[in-house]
């Protein structure tokens, strides 16, 4: 819900209009537990990457969330659970993951009870790089015109 919410309210904003990268945003993989920030066709990365870093404070100390954004988010969200699936994707996603239908519903359930405080306290506690312990890496793939100086791992892709 985070990240439907970061990324029309701040992060769309922040790295195409004012960063000028084609598009970005955050998502959230919830089988993997990776909470993730994205551009694409980025001019200046490392102010796209400054940018998520200070999308946290926005969300966490600057912004008060009101109702109309709350909503809009879960509708997002829910508009990615209730899309339609074929009987074999139901099937593989219990093969696979081991989701049953009762699961979706209850993780359902429970994007309706979130709350503009929860949004906060879950951002500060997993995002906020001076509360979090959690593991980040970042990565920049693009032109060599774009290489980035400094302490930078470069990787020649083939």
């Amino acid at each position: 819900l985070l990240a439907k919410f970061l990324t029309p309210n701040y992060l769309h904003r922040e790295i195409r209009e004012r960063n000028g990268a084609y598009g970005g945003g955050a998502g959230y993989s919830p089988l993997q537990g990776v909470f993730s920030f994205f551009s694409y066709r980025d001019p200046s990365p490392l102010e796209t990457i400054e940018t998520f870093a200070r999308s946290i404070k926005w969300v966490t100390e600057e912004h008060s969330i009101s109702e109309r954004e709350m909503t809009e988010a879960k509708l997002s969200v829910f508009g990615d659970l209730d899309s339609p699936l074929s009987v074999s994707e139901e099937g593989m996603t219990y093969f696979t993951t081991g989701i049953t239908d009762d699961m979706r519903q209850e993780r359902r359930d429970q994007f309706f009870e979130v709350t503009a405080k929860d949004l906060k306290d879950v951002a500060a506690k997993y995002l906020s790089p001076e509360i979090s312990s959690q593991p980040t890496s970042v990565a920049v793939i693009g032109e060599e015109s774009l290489a980035i100086s400094g302490d930078w791992k470069q990787v020649r892709l083939q």
